[in-house]
């Protein structure tokens, strides 16, 4: 009991650190790049409805927050200047709702400390992230059917299925490096270090947990990450964003059908996560 709850207040500490942060820091739109995408990936911005099949010879950088979707097997590949590189795999549906950086004034006058903060939905499929060499001052969130994830330094993947026709869902949670805290949509709360993973079923609104030493077979989804990254340029290195400029006094007013503010939020088409937080 007594670890329970140190887990439950070390969850609330951080996500209370984050909350703070949304009102004492101001928060830019980072960079997303795309390094490869399979024909059977489609792209949707936030905000529209058209949704896009893109044929590219090399990197895409985007800012703009995305939702892909796949009918059948097919991946994409994709870095993010919040530090990390992943592999998302349908078939599902998998929103990048949110990567941001901050720089606090002071930090900037200092050693131009950078705080960045991440935000993913995973609906169903496989997903790969690779954010082992993220400062301490990075951290993610994933939101899933089963609950969220939440992350600093961590490589890791998540494989979602979820059974057509049926209330039951079940999930893999493999960790390679570092640590990953699960909270339940139950309230469960649970810490994952490195070398287990983490058995996940859902079923009639009851959710299961189980924590297994990863074994061999385990290992060779991290040696199958690794080799195709480093078919990419410059793998080891992220799309870069900087420090934004002060400037004294207002901006002039954008003008046009293309004033479109880099750090604009648009409401997702398909809010992905509304019915994961009703039960």
């Amino acid at each position: 009991m007594g670890t329970k709850i140190a887990q439950l207040h070390m969850l609330f500490g951080v996500f209370s650190l984050l909350a703070m942060n949304a009102i004492a820091l101001e928060w830019h739109r980072g960079i997303l790049q795309i390094d490869l995408m399979d024909p059977g990936v489609q792209m949707q911005n936030y905000g529209e409805t058209k949704q896009m099949f893109h044929e590219f010879n090399q990197a895409l950088q985007i800012v703009d927050l995305v939702q892909f979707s796949a009918e059948s097997e097919a991946a994409m590949y994709f870095r993010l200047s919040t530090g990390m590189s992943a592999e998302w795999k349908g078939p599902g549906e998998f929103s990048i709702d949110r990567f941001e950086h901050s720089w606090p004034p002071i930090s900037i006058e200092a050693s131009e400390r950078e705080y960045t903060r991440t935000l993913f939905y995973l609906n169903q499929g496989y997903l790969f992230i690779d954010m082992g060499l993220a400062s301490d001052t990075a951290t993610l969130v994933i939101k899933t059917p089963l609950g969220t994830l939440l992350c600093q330094n961590a490589i890791f993947a998540i494989d979602l299925e979820d059974f057509k026709g049926s209330d039951k869902k079940a999930c893999m949670v493999y960790c390679y490096s570092g640590s990953l805290t699960f909270e339940g949509l139950d309230g469960t709360v649970l810490k994952l270090t490195q070398g287990n993973k983490l058995a996940l079923l859902l079923k009639k609104g009851l959710l299961k947990l189980t924590t297994i030493i990863l074994d061999g077979s385990d290992r060779t989804l991290w040696d199958q990450f690794k080799r195709q990254r480093k078919q990419f340029p410059d793998p080891e290195q992220y799309p870069k964003v900087s420090i934004p400029v002060v400037r004294e006094g207002p901006e002039p007013p954008l003008k046009g059908p293309s004033a479109r503010t880099r750090d604009y939020f648009y409401m997702p088409v398909l809010p992905p996560v509304q019915s994961f937080d009703l039960n």
